[in-house]
């Protein structure tokens, strides 16, 4: 396989197109664009639902990498199937390199990410089924900051609470969320933390999961009930005040 270019060379070439990646969706994060995706779940009703405010493109919980392997494969560093899972492999993605460690081996570059985008949307799509299922009868909260989409795919559900635990300022797309279903201060969201089904919450990922501060006092292994599904968004930059999750609750995570 062949990235071109000496090691440090490859792996500066590729850090600079994760920054590239990062500032990309770091704009189109604070846009705070909304729109339902079938993979998101069923779209909300009613008037509990968030105003929307045009296009969000996300497919499924990986597509930032498949932005940057179209990236690379566009400037000539992708140029075989090795040279992706090299990609998946450096960006920390395992479950993706396994993937498309089960491809052809002659399969050309720009076939391959193709062929791997539908697959985690298939799977992605399935996966939201089943969440949304179980979230149609259980308990869910949200925890903390989220981008639009993510509330926008679960407020319909009768059980679905929005948790601020700084009692933070309510974003502009849930004013017309029930005040009631907005819970405040971290003694009380610990509280309904505790009863939950499906947990949800923001994270940085760079080898372990980093939580900001006050998302980390609630994700409590000691509070957090054993069968409960956590859920997680993951955001393209790091916080100052960023806490690592612990390693027994990170391997539960499923990403959203």
């Amino acid at each position: 396989m062949a990235l071109g270019g000496s090691d440090q060379e490859r792996v500066g070439r590729v850090d600079e197109l994760k920054g590239s990646k990062k500032v990309a969706a770091r704009t189109e994060r604070n846009a705070t664009q909304m729109h339902h995706h079938p993979h998101d779940g069923p779209p909300p009703h009613g008037p509990h639902a968030p105003h929307r405010h045009g296009p969000h493109h996300e497919r499924h919980p990986y597509d930032h990498l498949i932005r940057l392997m179209r990236l690379m494969e566009q400037h000539g560093e992708t140029r075989s199937l090795g040279d992706l899972i090299t990609v998946a492999d450096r960006a920390g993605e395992r479950e993706v390199a396994a993937r498309l460690q089960g491809f052809d081996p002659d399969i050309d570059p720009d076939i391959a990410i193709d062929k791997l985008d539908v697959l985690l949307a298939e799977q992605a799509a399935a996966d939201r089924r089943e969440i949304h299922t179980l979230a149609e009868k259980g308990s869910v909260v949200l925890v903390g900051p989220l981008p639009p989409h993510i509330h926008e795919a679960f407020v319909q559900h009768e059980g679905c609470l929005i948790l601020f635990p700084e009692d933070d300022h309510i974003p502009h797309h849930l004013h017309n969320f029930p005040a009631s279903r907005i819970i405040r201060g971290t003694r009380n969201c610990r509280t309904h933390v505790s009863a939950a089904d499906i947990l949800v919450f923001e994270a940085f990922r760079n080898g372990q999961y980093l939580l900001a501060a006050e998302v980390a006092d609630l994700v409590d292994e000691r509070i957090i009930r054993p069968g409960a599904r956590l859920l997680v968004h993951l955001r393209p930059h790091l916080h100052d005040d960023d806490i690592t999750l612990a390693d027994a609750l990170g391997a539960r995570l499923e990403r959203y």
